[in-house]
């Protein structure tokens, strides 16, 4: 599926973290993003979303400039972060295309789509401040970014015009 959305995440996401004037958590290591992302995976709120019960937190190669995620296999995720893509955003944006693609369905999915927007904006709501959910949430709608299912229109077959 074409992820026509892809461009538009990055920029809303860049244009949020920009604006906001607020301790975006930063880490130094791979070691206490770990111990971030074990604690989510143990939170009941992520025990209802997701099967997915291990997702590993690996350092990128010096060359690599882009932060990935991936499936080691259907219980095991991982994130690969540089250096830059150490806050808390990232990681969660990370950790979303972690649970989707463990998600049977997750080959109907676009990589940025209406679910993964939904989920990501989910995920930023309760685990940072209200502020950032609200600023991310802005930038969204600002750069036209879907993140509400998709409404169908009723048939109308049949039906004749008063």
């Amino acid at each position: 599926m074409r992820d026509s959305q892809r461009q538009k995440v990055y920029d809303a996401e860049r244009q949020a973290r920009d604006s906001l004037y607020y301790d975006n958590t930063v880490w130094s290591d791979v070691k206490d993003i770990q111990i971030y992302v074990d604690k989510l995976l143990k939170s009941a709120w992520y025990q209802t979303r997701s099967e997915l019960p291990c997702i590993l937190v690996q350092e990128a190669r010096a060359n690599k400039r882009c932060a990935t995620a991936h499936l080691q296999s259907m219980s095991t995720g991982v994130i690969t972060l540089p250096i830059w893509a150490y806050n808390e955003l990232t990681v969660l944006h990370e950790i979303v295309h972690c649970i989707l693609q463990r998600s049977d369905h997750f080959r109907e999915f676009a990589g940025h789509g209406r679910e993964f927007t939904k989920m990501y904006l989910q995920l930023v709501k309760r685990q940072m401040r209200n502020d950032v959910y609200e600023t991310l949430l802005f930038f969204f709608k600002k750069e036209k970014v879907r993140y509400r299912k998709k409404h169908t229109r009723p048939d109308l077959k049949g039906i004749k015009p008063i």
